[in-house]
């Protein structure tokens, strides 16, 4: 139950609310635990009802209806799950394997809360990275989140929370602690749900700051299948032509992945040419979400990318991450296999994108951090970017998934990020949110679009925003969460410890 409740806590601002009474429930039922078969039972299927739940929605909520679809989905899902419970099983078991046969509840709940932690750092070199489903957006919901996240980020605050709850379950149950002491614990369990019961609203459009610069993101709700067609291809080229206006000289367009279907021509002639001459003409950056055809000694390949088109120069952000089921095949020998067999069909979607094209863009005067839809999920890429920029850019493509939860999830992880790494974050989508997070925790939400539409937001981004301590220190922190765990089982490695006997007494 409380790993389902971690899982509804990932629904929203008015869901928040559950993820600490969540943490204090499983840690209360570790703490009850009599022997190792009830603690890893307690341990593996929380995470299960927990990754689960925040989840494996995504299956029922793929846009292609397709049974095979459906299928090749649930069996992605279920990788998944598998992939978090390695990552925090794994961690708990060399903790453990540390222990004695004869264990103390303390000492299970300190196992539980740096399996927990740790398998959140692992959770980073998953296909699907550490954000969906991830423990530190219900808790960054919490007020006063922002200097704690500056300073140890979303792993980091996680750690803390998992701590917190472990402290509390045993200052709750133990015997040695009455009175005074019982009542402190019983105020330090509260005080967290107390300041986080106020159940806020969803995060709306609100005035735009003045004091930074201006951006216009291009928010869509369009179908790339019609997006591809002649009148399709005029509609966008009419709203950037729009767009442009309102940015005027020396601010940027910002558009979402994938706004143009196909990658530019080699030579600039035609439509391009005149984009291109637009672009000088009213000394307008644009930011184009757009496939790139790229040859190198593999040959020709399809990299995604947001392409930069600025008065007499050009550049390109490349994606490093792709979506494993809908833009490549993990294991291609084995699971191109599977899909073939299985599905009648191969994938060859767009490849990563090699380390050169990984790096910052200058956009319009402004040192840029991008990320493409999918990288969002992945704390240490997201911190990778912010470490010598002044804001975050991310690029996505929201109309694979029609689902409110994904919705949310999606508003709270561009918060999250925001919150660690000290930068604006803003958001463009296409039939997604699109938004302005700001370091502080606020949120500038545009309205959602309804029907076909393109619409321009201009935004103002705040200026003298730096990279924080956290988005600077972001992989130490992340290998010291990591290896805890063996850190803690060395010492029993060259030591006495007893044997691991199953059914033996905790």
């Amino acid at each position: 139950m409380s790993g389902a409740l971690i899982g509804l806590s990932l629904a929203g601002p008015a869901w928040s609310v559950l993820a600490w009474p969540a943490l204090l429930l499983w840690a209360m039922g570790i703490h009850g635990c009599q022997d190792r078969r009830q603690e890893v039972a307690c341990l593996a299927c929380g995470v299960w009802a927990w990754s689960g739940v925040g989840t494996v929605w995504v299956a029922t909520a793929v846009q292609d209806a397709s049974d095979a679809r459906l299928l090749w989905q649930w069996l992605a899902m279920l990788v998944s799950v598998c992939h978090h419970s390695v990552c925090v099983m794994l961690p708990w078991m060399l903790v453990r394997w540390s222990k004695a046969r004869d264990t103390t509840a303390r000492q299970r709940l300190a196992a539980w809360a740096i399996a927990l932690a740790s398998g959140e750092a692992w959770r980073q070199w998953g296909w699907a990275g550490h954000g969906y489903a991830s423990l530190a957006d219900p808790l960054s919901a919490m007020p006063g989140a922002a200097l704690p996240l500056s300073l140890v980020g979303g792993l980091g605050w996680s750690a803390i929370g998992c701590g917190a709850a472990a402290v509390a379950a045993r200052a709750l149950l133990s015997p040695d602690h009455r009175g005074p002491r019982r009542m402190a614990a019983v105020a330090a369990v509260l005080l967290p749900m107390l300041l986080t019961v106020p159940l806020r609203p969803p995060p709306t459009e609100t005035r735009a700051h003045t004091d930074g610069w201006r951006v216009v993101a291009l928010a869509t709700h369009i179908d790339h299948g019609q997006a591809s067609s002649r009148p399709g291809r005029d509609r966008q080229l009419a709203a950037l032509d729009q767009a442009m206006q309102l940015a005027g000289a020396g601010q940027a367009v910002v558009t979402p992945e994938s706004f143009f279907a196909e990658p530019p021509p080699q030579r600039a002639e035609g439509v391009w040419a005149d984009l291109l001459q637009q672009v000088d003409t009213r000394g307008v950056t644009l930011l184009l979400g757009m496939p790139h055809a790229l040859h190198d000694a593999t040959g020709l390949r399809m990299v995604n990318t947001a392409l930069q088109l600025a008065p007499g120069r050009a550049s390109m952000y490349g994606k490093r991450r792709l979506v494993p089921g809908g833009e490549y095949l993990p294991w291609p020998s084995l699971m191109g296999w599977i899909d073939g067999q299985a599905f009648g069909r191969t994938l060859e979607g767009p490849s990563p994108a090699p380390e050169e094209l990984v790096e910052s863009l200058l956009v319009a005067g402004h040192a840029t951090g991008v990320l493409i839809c999918h990288e969002m999920s992945f704390a240490l890429e997201a911190a990778e970017r912010a470490a010598n920029t002044e804001w975050l850019v991310v690029l996505s493509e929201d109309g694979w998934i029609d689902h409110p939860m994904y919705r949310q999830q999606m508003v709270a992880l561009a918060r999250l990020r925001a919150m660690e790494t000290g930068l604006p974050v803003l958001r463009v989508a296409n039939s997604g949110p699109t938004l302005l997070a700001l370091p502080d925790g606020q949120v500038q939400r545009m309205l959602p679009l309804r029907g076909a539409r393109i619409q321009p937001w201009p935004v103002g981004v705040p200026a003298g925003s730096t990279a924080s301590f956290y988005a600077r220190s972001a992989a130490p922190q992340w290998w010291l969460l990591a290896l805890l765990p063996l850190a803690r089982a060395l010492p029993a490695a060259f030591g006495h410890r007893a044997a691991w006997r199953r059914g033996a007494p905790a």
